[in-house]
């Protein structure tokens, strides 16, 4: 599905305002945690994308598609043959991803802040008995690390695609395959105030505060298309992306970038690290679970992150989307399967809902269960 499929950069012009999808009201003091998701959701830029080659296909802005693009692009909230993934942060010509969650490292002081070095992964460890069932294996350290104090997940970090490849078949990445957040985008506040439309006036409670993403030099964004029909144009240029009317230029790139897998094929004990938020029911990542598009392979644990939840934004309706609870990317979902199991495992896999717009992508890569 990677090469397959056609690539484009994102170019913000300017700086990016993606809500989290917590309520916005002008006059009220919360204001002020109406903060810019970035990167932003696979529903933001997959609809930006539909939307983009809607317009480089005959669709004129403020009119219903006509009936040609249906097919490919659907009605309403629903795709039809299009198919999306990302977006994925790039720095220069690599490919980032959020620091997969199951390694623990700790943070040291360098010349720009706080450094995070990995020191150990993570894997299932024993059976206890505690409120999930009798027999229930939880994440642990390898034996030589257990007891060592100061380590935590790289929430806010990323993994270079190389360094990625190294995660999955089992090693720790070097320490220049680690990239903090810090270099790849800033946050900036902004305050805006409502006017009437009629006076061009504004009254009391207009005041709102925003928290808008600014990407640092070298820092882009791309993201996937698929399922086109043959003589499909693609996007190019400035197109509205995000919200407040910011735009962003749209550049078709010639060739896909380098694909973040080990290119094994793991049978028995494999692990599943997501690079999207994965929309899924609680009780299919609980132990014993089955993941919904790996049914034929057992969940033993999942290392994840905290809770979070996307929503978005109905152009139709103009109104909000409901916001549905995600595992975010980063989280590693360990897995067994019986030698006689038919998943095909091979790469990447697509799990749980809502994977045409590019929620579910996982990677897949090895862990050795040392109980058996």
């Amino acid at each position: 599905m990677w090469n397959d499929m056609h690539w484009l950069s994102l170019d913000p012009v300017d700086s990016c305002f993606f809500r989290d999808g917590r309520p916005m009201h002008m006059g009220e003091s919360s204001v002020t945690a109406s903060e810019s998701v970035f990167p932003p959701s696979p529903l933001t830029t997959g609809g930006a994308m539909r939307a983009a080659l809607a317009r480089a296909n005959g669709w004129t802005q403020g009119r219903s598609w006509p009936e040609g693009l249906r097919p490919v692009l659907g009605v309403d909230e629903e795709l039809g043959s299009a198919r999306f993934a990302g977006p994925f942060l790039t720095r220069g010509a690599d490919l980032l991803f959020p620091c997969p969650l199951h390694l623990l490292g700790q943070e040291e002081p360098d010349t720009e802040g706080t450094r995070w070095t990995p020191r150990a992964a993570m894997r299932p460890g024993p059976g206890v008995h505690c409120d999930l069932g009798p027999d229930v294996r939880l994440p642990e350290l390898p034996p030589e690390h257990r007891g060592q104090t100061g380590l935590k997940a790289g929430e806010g970090w990323f993994v270079t695609t190389e360094g990625m490849r190294q995660i999955l078949v089992g090693q720790l990445p070097e320490k220049g395959q680690i990239i903090p957040r810090r270099n790849l985008w800033t946050n900036e506040y902004r305050t805006g105030n409502r006017l009437q439309e009629d006076t061009r006036t504004t009254g009391d409670d207009a005041l709102y505060s925003t928290r808008h993403a600014r990407a640092r030099a070298g820092t882009g964004l791309v993201i996937a298309a698929g399922g086109l029909p043959e003589g499909w144009q693609l996007p190019s240029g400035l197109h509205p992306f995000g919200g407040e009317g910011r735009m962003a230029e749209f550049v078709p790139l010639p060739e896909a970038p380098r694909v973040p897998v080990n290119g094994g094929r793991p049978s028995g004990c494999f692990m599943l690290v997501l690079l999207a938020p994965l929309v899924a029911r609680h009780e299919n990542l609980l132990p014993g679970g089955r993941v919904p598009g790996l049914e034929d392979a057992e969940v033993v644990c999942v290392c994840t992150g905290k809770a979070a939840r996307i929503g978005g934004w109905n152009f139709i309706r103009r109104a909000p989307l409901p916001r549905r609870p995600v595992y975010p990317a980063g989280t590693v979902i360990f897995c067994r399967q019986s030698l006689s199991g038919s998943a095909d495992t091979v790469s990447f896999m697509q799990l749980g809902e809502s994977t045409d717009y590019g929620f579910g992508l996982a990677v897949v890569g090895t862990w050795n269960d040392h109980q058996e």
